[in-house]
């Protein structure tokens, strides 16, 4: 399988739109991957989506409910946060409980990443 197989499949492509002076903008929301299997590059590839340090500093600073978060980094969409935590939980960075109520979820570092 050649690389520019493995990238189209592991990566989001970034769409492209016309503006109405004919040119064309890289519209943001869809990352755009390296394709590589290196550590450095998958880091690079997770940490740099708009948003996502200031979501790991809030954490760091000791935010751990969804709405601490948000009023730590308020121009965020609660939609590109409710993603970028999604995308931090599943690539192992954060880790995800659901309180003992059950009704709220508290997010942390996982302990390699503090």
């Amino acid at each position: 399988m050649d690389r520019e197989a493995t990238a189209g499949r592991c990566c989001r492509q970034v769409r492209k739109s016309k503006l109405k002076d004919g040119s064309n903008e890289a519209r943001l929301g869809v990352m755009k991957c390296y394709g590589q299997f290196c550590p450095v590059a998958k880091a690079a590839e997770l940490l740099t989506e708009r948003w996502t340090v200031l979501i790991l500093r809030e954490l760091t600073m000791g935010s751990t409910r969804y709405n601490d978060i948000r009023r730590g980094v308020p121009l965020i969409s609660p939609s590109v946060l409710a993603q970028r935590l999604k995308t931090l939980v599943e690539s192992g960075i954060v880790e995800c409980a659901r309180e003992q109520s059950g009704r709220s979820r508290e997010y942390k570092l996982t302990p390699p990443v503090k």
